[in-house]
């Protein structure tokens, strides 16, 4: 499975990521470090996002703990987050 990754690392709950992309439209992931690993193997996950046509995206941290952040679609692998 090809995708992007960024490890956001700790993230408090509360705190808003905002992904920005470039191009048209990405498949956007933001999970806890639990889903990720599920992510990564195949396995049923739950995450933030999904079909993000418009940039930046902006997701609340429903709980604090290690983010990590994929893409993968239809925009270039490009993309800057901020907490």
């Amino acid at each position: 499975m090809n995708f992007t990754h960024y490890n956001l690392g700790h993230v408090e709950r509360g705190n808003i990521i905002e992904v920005f992309l470039q191009g048209s439209a990405a498949n956007v992931r933001i999970m806890d470090a639990s889903n990720f690993s599920s992510y990564r193997t195949g396995r049923s996950h739950r995450y933030i996002g999904g079909l993000v046509t418009r940039s930046p995206y902006r997701a609340t941290v429903p709980h604090s703990g290690t983010w990590q952040w994929t893409c993968r679609g239809f925009a270039a692998p490009y993309g800057q987050v901020r907490v």
